[in-house]
């Protein structure tokens, strides 16, 4: 076989050095490429957590929904008052939990030392890793007092626990009587409310729903 001609030597060249620029310009493209999609993953990263905390404050409200139309339904169906305790601590600074107690007859005053049977945790320490949902209000002001929390009875009326009577409106704004009213949401890393809020409202008739706007001191008369 004879040698390479000067041209083909050249030819050679010329194809190796080609060769050696288009894998330059792979490598370039692909840090380019990699640069954009850290940067783009950043400006994500700050919703797709605020997502993930709408979330679990969803969630939170869902199992307080969840808690009203078990303690209604059982209520109907057993002929016996089931109470609905949410939170315990002081107010302004409670973790949200709850309990559904059956009561042993079909007096509120039979709930006392009753037999729960469901209950959900969403305070800083709860064994799940829940997330960490505070009552940041209640209303009306009868929900502040002590030993008081919604009686279902199995005619369908929602009670005070402590005295059977129907649950106060504030003198003014739009909460009508027998309504009861717990305002959620999501703790920030600081031990502060953060995001949005959410409204679960338990009416007389034990109809419960969340709701989303006006925070309690608007619906209560007092701005906001």
């Amino acid at each position: 076989m004879s040698p390479p001609t000067r041209a083909t030597s050249s030819s050679l060249q010329t194809v190796a050095r080609h060769r050696r620029g288009e894998q330059g310009s792979t490598l370039i493209e692909l840090f380019v490429g990699l640069t954009i999609l850290a940067v783009l993953a950043g400006l994500a990263l700050p919703s797709i957590k605020g997502l993930i905390r709408e979330h679990h404050l969803r969630n939170g409200a869902d199992d307080l929904v969840y808690g009203a139309e078990l303690a209604r339904s059982q209520a109907r169906a057993s002929r016996k008052a089931h109470g609905l305790v949410v939170g315990g601590g002081a107010p302004g600074v409670e973790a949200l939990t709850i309990q559904v107690i059956r009561g042993a007859g079909s007096s509120c005053g039979s709930i006392a030392g009753g037999q729960v049977i469901y209950s959900a945790d969403y305070s800083s320490t709860n064994a799940l890793k829940a997330a960490d949902i505070d009552i940041v209000a209640k209303a009306p002001g009868d929900l502040s007092q002590s030993g008081t929390y919604p009686c279902f009875k199995p005619d369908g009326r929602v009670l005070r626990a402590n005295d059977s009577q129907v649950f106060s409106p504030p003198g003014t704004g739009v909460i009508s009587a027998g309504s009861v009213y717990y305002e959620l949401s999501r703790k920030s890393a600081g031990g502060q409310p953060a995001g949005n809020r959410l409204q679960v409202q338990i009416t007389y008739n034990g109809s419960t729903t969340v709701t989303f706007g006006h925070p309690l001191s608007a619906l209560q008369g007092g701005g906001g």
